[in-house]
C-alpha cells in the first residue's frame, strides 16, 4: 500500500468497513497502526473488524492491545465481552462487561447487555435487580421492560412476561421484538389466534424476519393448516438454507399432508445437515413406518434410539414395526423400553396389549387392556379390544361391563353394541342379541359382521328366509367372506335349494380354497343333488385338507356306497372308525363294513363289466372334468 496518509488511509479503511470488506479495511487500518503503533482507537476498529470474519482469536488479541494501551476504553471492554460471549465463555463476558459498565458510569445500553448476559447465564436474580434499577433510573427505555419479560419467561412466570412484553410494545409500538417475543410465548401457551396477530404486527413492519415466518409455520401446523404451514417452512428454508428445524417441520407437514415423498425428502435434508440429530432420524423412520416400509423404519428408528437411547417415541414406533413384521417378542421388549421411560402412555400400552394377545399372552394382554382404560377412560378401542378378549374367555358378564361403559362414554358407539350382542349370543340370549345388534346397524349400516351374526342367530333358530337375507347382506358388505357364503350354503341346503346351496360353497371353496368344512359342505350338498362324482371329488379335496376328519371319511363312504363302490366304502369307514374311536354304534359298523368288503368281492366274481373306480386317475379327471362342465 503506497498511500501512507493516515487520514486517507483511515478514509478508506472506514469506507471497505462499511461496504463489509473486512480484510481490505484490516490492511488499511494495519498501515495506520504501523504509523501510530500506540493508537488504542485503530486497535479496536482492527478487533471488530476480525470479529465480523469471525477470527475471534485475532479479535481478542487486538481489543486487548486496545486495552494495554487505553485500560478504560469502553469499546474494547464490551468487545472482549463480545468475544467472550459468542465462545461461549460466559464468567469472563460478564466479567469485562461489568468492568465496562463501571467504566460508563452505568449507559443503559451497556446496561442492557449485561442484563442480556445474566439471563443467558441463568443468573435471573442479578438481572432482575439490574433491570429494576434500569426502570427506575430509564421509565421510558423499552429495553428494561423487555428483559424483565424475559427473565419472567425464562423463570417460568408466563403472565408477568406477557404483561412485561405489553409494556415494552407500549412504549415502541414499531419495535417488532416484542411482538416476536408476545407471539412465542402465545403460541407455546396454545393460544395460536393471538400469537398469529402478534407475528403479523412483526412482518407488517419487518416481513423478512424468519423467526417469524417459522413460528407462523408451526402455527398453521397446529392449526392442521399444513399447506399454509409448508410456505412458511419453505420460505424460512430460501433464507436459512440450513436450519434444520425448519426442514424438520417442513417433513413433517408433508407427512400430515400424506406427501410422505416429500416428508423423507425434507427429512433426509435435514439429515444431511446433522446426522446425528435423533429427532429427525425418529421422524425419517416414522413416516417409512406410515409408508409400511417397515424395513427402513428399523433402521432409522434404531439409529435414533442409538443417538438417543431415552427416545421414548422411537422405542414405542419400533415396537409397532416390529409388530407389523410378526415380531411380536422384539415388539414387546421396544414398548416395555418405552414404558420404562414414560410408564403414563395410554396409547404404548395399546399396542403393548396388541402384541401380547397376538403370541397368546392373553392374561397379560388383559392386564394392559385394563392399565390403557386407567391412563385414559376416553380410549374407547381398549374397552371393546378387552371386550372381545373377555368374550374369547367366556366370561361374558365382565366383557358386557366393559361394552356398557365404552357405550355410556359414547351412545353412538357401535361395535361396543355388536360386542353386547356377542356376549348375548353366547348366553343363547337370542332375543336381547338381536336387539344390540340391530342398535349397531342402526348406528353403522355397514358393520358387516352385526349382520352376519343376526343370520347366523336366524339359522339357528329355523328361521332360514331371515338367515339368507341377513347374511347375503353381509356379503353385499363384504364379497370376500368365504364363511358367510358358507352359511349362507348351509340356509339353502336346510330350504332345498340345492342349487344355490352348490354356488354359495362353491364361492366359499373359491375364497378359502384351504377351508375343509366348505369343502365338505360342498360334497354333501352336490350327493344331495345326486352329482356322486362331483361330490366324491369334493370330499376326496376335504380329506386332503383334513386327514383326520371322521366325519368326512363317514359320509365319503356312504356316498361310495350309494354308487356301489363298495371297496372305497368299506375303506373310507374304516377310516372313520379309525379316527373315531369311541363312536357308539362301532361293532354295527363293523359289521357294515364286513358286508361291503363282501359285496366288492361279489360284484368282481359275479360281473364281467369293469367296476367304476372313481379313485383312478383317469374317472378322478373325468369327474373334475364334469365340474366343469355343469
Amino acid at each position: 500500500m503506497s498511500d501512507k496518509n493516515p487520514q486517507e488511509c483511515l478514509n478508506k479503511a472506514e469506507d471497505f468497513k462499511h461496504k463489509k470488506e473486512y480484510k481490505t479495511a484490516i490492511d488499511y487500518y494495519s498501515e495506520i497502526l504501523a504509523l501510530m503503533p500506540e493508537d488504542f482507537d485503530i486497535m479496536e476498529k482492527i478487533a471488530d473488524c476480525y470479529f465480523c470474519i469471525n477470527n475471534f482469536e485475532k479479535s481478542l488479541e487486538f481489543y486487548k492491545k486496545s486495552l494495554q494501551s487505553d485500560t478504560n476504553n469502553i469499546n474494547s471492554l464490551v468487545g472482549i465481552s463480545k468475544v467472550y460471549e459468542v465462545t461461549n465463555q460466559w464468567a469472563k463476558a460478564i466479567e469485562y462487561l461489568e468492568q465496562a459498565t463501571n467504566q460508563a458510569q452505568k449507559t443503559p445500553e451497556i446496561l442492557v447487555q449485561l442484563c442480556q448476559l445474566y439471563i443467558e447465564n441463568q443468573q435471573y436474580d442479578k438481572s432482575v435487580n439490574l433491570i429494576n434499577d434500569l426502570i427506575n433510573n430509564y421509565p421510558d427505555l423499552e429495553d428494561s421492560f423487555y428483559l424483565l419479560a424475559l427473565n419472567y419467561e425464562k423463570t417460568g412466570k408466563i403472565e408477568q412476561a406477557t404483561e412485561n412484553y405489553k409494556k415494552a410494545i407500549e412504549i415502541n409500538p414499531r419495535n417488532p421484538k416484542s411482538y416476536l417475543a408476545l407471539g412465542t410465548i402465545y403460541y407455546n401457551s396454545s393460544k395460536y389466534e393471538e400469537a398469529y396477530k402478534e407475528l403479523q404486527n412483526v412482518l407488517s413492519m419487518d416481513f423478512n424476519n424468519i423467526k417469524a415466518h417459522f413460528y407462523l409455520g408451526l402455527i398453521y401446523s397446529a392449526q392442521e393448516k399444513f399447506e399454509k404451514a409448508i410456505a412458511e417452512f419453505k420460505y424460512v428454508i430460501t433464507f436459512e438454507p440450513k436450519n434444520i428445524e425448519a426442514y424438520n417441520n417442513l417433513g413433517l407437514a408433508y407427512g400430515f399432508l400424506g406427501w410422505l415423498e416429500e416428508a423423507i425428502q425434507e427429512f433426509k435434508t435435514a439429515i444431511s445437515l446433522n446426522p446425528n440429530n435423533s429427532d429427525v432420524r425418529y421422524a425419517l423412520g416414522y413416516v417409512y413406518f406410515l409408508k409400511k416400509n417397515y424395513q427402513m423404519a428399523e433402521i432409522d428408528l434404531q439409529a435414533a434410539i442409538e443417538l438417543k437411547p431415552d427416545h421414548e417415541q422411537a422405542h414405542a414406533i419400533l415396537g409397532s414395526v416390529y409388530s407389523h413384521l410378526g415380531k411380536f417378542k422384539e415388539a414387546i421388549d421396544e414398548y416395555n423400553t418405552a414404558l420404562s421411560l414414560n410408564p403414563n402412555n395410554a396409547t404404548t400400552h395399546y399396542n403393548l396389549a396388541f402384541s401380547m394377545d397376538s403370541i397368546g399372552l392373553i392374561e397379560k394382554a388383559i392386564d394392559s387392556y385394563k392399565k390403557v382404560i386407567v391412563l385414559d377412560p376416553e380410549y374407547l378401542a381398549a374397552y371393546i379390544d378387552l371386550g372381545n378378549l373377555l368374550l374369547a374367555k367366556n366370561l361374558q358378564e365382565e366383557a358386557k361391563q366393559y361394552f356398557e361403559a365404552a357405550i355410556n362414554k359414547n351412545g353412538e358407539f357401535s361395535d361396543a353394541y355388536y360386542g353386547l350382542g356377542i356376549c348375548y349370543i353366547k348366553s343363547e340370549d337370542h332375543q336381547k342379541a338381536l336387539y344390540y345388534l340391530e342398535k349397531a346397524l342402526n348406528i353403522n349400516p355397514n358393520l358387516a359382521d352385526a349382520y352376519y351374526q343376526k343370520g347366523l342367530i336366524h339359522k339357528n333358530d329355523g328361521n332360514m328366509e331371515l338367515a339368507i337375507e341377513n347374511i347375503e347382506q353381509t356379503i353385499k358388505l363384504n364379497p370376500e367372506n368365504a364363511a358367510a357364503h358358507n352359511d349362507t350354503g348351509l340356509a339353502y341346503q336346510v330350504q332345498g335349494n340345492l342349487e344355490k346351496a352348490i354356488n354359495s360353497f362353491k364361492k366359499a371353496c373359491f375364497l378359502d380354497p384351504d377351508n375343509p368344512f366348505c369343502r365338505h359342505n360342498l360334497g354333501i350338498a352336490l350327493f344331495e343333488g345326486k352329482r356322486y362324482k362331483e361330490s366324491i371329488v369334493e370330499l376326496r379335496r376335504a380329506i386332503r385338507l383334513s386327514p383326520y376328519n371322521a366325519d368326512i371319511y363317514f359320509n365319503l363312504g356312504n356316498i361310495y356306497e350309494k354308487v356301489g363302490d363298495y371297496a372305497d366304502a368299506a375303506e373310507s369307514l374304516e377310516n372313520f372308525l379309525k379316527y373315531n374311536v369311541d363312536y357308539e354304534k362301532k361293532d354295527e359298523l363293523s359289521s357294515k363294513i364286513e358286508a361291503l368288503k363282501d359285496q366288492a368281492r361279489n360284484k368282481r366274481i359275479n360281473t364281467n363289466l369293469p367296476t367304476i373306480d372313481v379313485n383312478t386317475n383317469k374317472s378322478i379327471f373325468e369327474a373334475i372334468k364334469s365340474i366343469f362342465n355343469s
